[in-house]
């Protein structure tokens, strides 16, 4: 099992390239989600799919995992 720390913009790409999973800001909120999205190569615009903690925001963009 591998660790991967997301901070600010980075993100982690699905292995066929279609989703994205990572720290995100709708609109001008001051809130943090974190939440999986279609990628560039499909969507230009970002089109949240999933969004882990949409009842408990975070106040900053970074996250480590084991």
């Amino acid at each position: 099992m591998s660790c991967q720390s997301l901070f600010g913009d980075q993100t982690i790409v699905s292995p066929g390239g279609l989703f994205e999973l990572g720290f995100f800001k709708p609109g001008q909120l001051s809130n943090y989600y974190i939440g999986i999205w279609y990628s560039k190569q499909v969507v230009s615009e970002r089109t949240v799919v999933w969004a882990a903690n949409r009842e408990i925001p975070v106040k900053g963009s970074s996250s480590k995992s084991r």
